[in-house]
């Protein structure tokens, strides 16, 4: 009987070429490309939402940001100062009555007396009436002097004070050391009240960075650079990444600028000058001496003030994060509120020793106000609680000076 023949053997299979292990290799790269973009859109994610979130916890701060970015213009943080400063150097003002504020961009040597708070209706002063100016910015503006006037009233009596608010919205010392110097000799105050401090520590605070980017930038190009803002700085240093050009695209707004490391204040310079650009312009205690020269020179008394903020070291958890807030989205220079206590303890430090130096008598706002939430609106602005309770320390330090002058009239 025949027998069938075995099957054939399955022939083997040919070994694998290249070409499939390239494929497998491409494609695991393309998978890990995947993934590694897949985990920083993550992590941008993340970022995003913590970027986010204290601005939710607090809506006040939140819309200031928004009104902030939609206002925000390029600006050369070197004030006018002085006679010989170029026309075109811009200083900022905005009105805090309106919601956005209304930004005004104006050089100094522009303004004129219709931009202070108040001005005199005739230069002479009324008989049998000492005359105040309070000359500052928007601390001063909102209206602590007009406070003053009230307690004015109540201690001697109507209309024996007139209280002039010579101060402009996001000025500085430099900025009103040159303003009183145009200014005051028209209306020859009899005492002159200056108040200064935030804006001098954030200008500096500002300035000094951009000096550190433009000099980082610089470095890196090899070359030196042309004197460039904050903003210019931000959108060179450093480049924008792929997660930037994807958040984009998904419509993701709100990202934090790649430079916001570099402007947030992290180490302790001192608040002096050794002649660098930061400090020809935001050098406070130069600036107020002037201040203090001037009333001098036109026959005024001077009265120096310190600075008030929050009392950082006895507020309650939330009450602190608010004012953390407040520095981290819109004067992240100064770090944090620690960091700004203690910037701001020298800087009135300093104010008092220049007061003692020059004899000059002294408003300590700093020592009498002392709170939150209640007082402060933010780090320097003011609720009005806190303008009355300012304006009361300022009429009660001058009150004896304005007694002893109206008894020579």
């Amino acid at each position: 009987m025949a027998t069938e023949p075995p099957p054939s053997a399955a022939p083997s299979p040919a070994p694998s070429g290249p070409r499939p292990r390239r494929f497998r290799l491409a494609r695991g790269l393309l998978i890990a490309a995947i993934a590694m973009a897949a985990a920083e859109l993550l992590a941008r994610l993340v970022t995003l939402w913590s970027f986010h979130a204290p601005l939710m916890r607090h809506p006040e701060i939140r819309s200031r940001f928004e009104a902030t970015a939609a206002w925000a213009q390029p600006m050369d943080l070197s004030t006018v100062a002085d006679e010989e400063a170029p026309e075109e150097t811009p200083w900022v003002a905005f009105d805090r009555s309106v919601d956005p504020p209304r930004q005004v961009w104006k050089a100094v040597r522009e303004a004129t007396t219709s931009d202070f708070r108040s001005w005199p209706a005739e230069p002479a002063v009324p008989p049998g009436v000492v005359r105040v100016a309070f000359v500052g910015n928007s601390t001063t503006f909102e209206g602590y002097p007009e406070a003053a006037g009230r307690r004015f009233d109540e201690a001697l009596g109507p209309g024996r004070v007139e209280v002039v608010n010579m101060s402009l919205n996001g000025g500085s010392a430099a900025g009103c050391l040159y303003l009183a110097g145009k200014f005051l000799p028209s209306i020859r105050p009899h005492i002159a009240v200056f108040y200064f401090g935030f804006n001098e520590i954030g200008g500096y605070e500002f300035a000094r960075r951009e000096d550190e980017m433009a000099a980082a930038l610089a470095a890196r190009t090899g070359g030196a650079l042309p004197s460039l803002d904050a903003t210019e700085l931000c959108r060179l240093y450093p480049s924008r990444g792929f997660v930037h050009v994807v958040a984009d695209a998904l419509g993701l707004s709100g990202l934090p600028p790649p430079c916001r490391d570099r402007f947030r204040g992290r180490d302790e310079p001192p608040l002096t000058c050794e002649g660098s650009r930061v400090c020809e312009h935001w050098d406070a205690i130069r600036d107020l001496r002037g201040l203090v020269e001037q009333a001098r020179g036109i026959g005024a008394r001077p009265y120096l003030s310190t600075f008030a903020a929050g009392d950082y070291d006895r507020l309650p958890p939330d009450e602190l994060d608010f004012f953390d807030t407040d520095i981290e989205y819109l004067w992240p220079p100064l770090g944090d509120t620690a960091r700004y206590g203690r910037q701001l303890a020298e800087l009135n430090r300093r104010i008092r020793a220049l007061a003692d130096e020059t004899g000059t008598p002294l408003v300590d706002v700093a020592a009498g106000m002392k709170g939150g939430r209640d007082l402060f609106t933010d780090n320097c602005h003011r609720t009005r609680a806190g303008l009355e309770l300012h304006g009361r320390i300022a009429a009660d330090a001058l009150l004896p000076a304005v007694r002893e002058l109206l008894g020579r009239l």
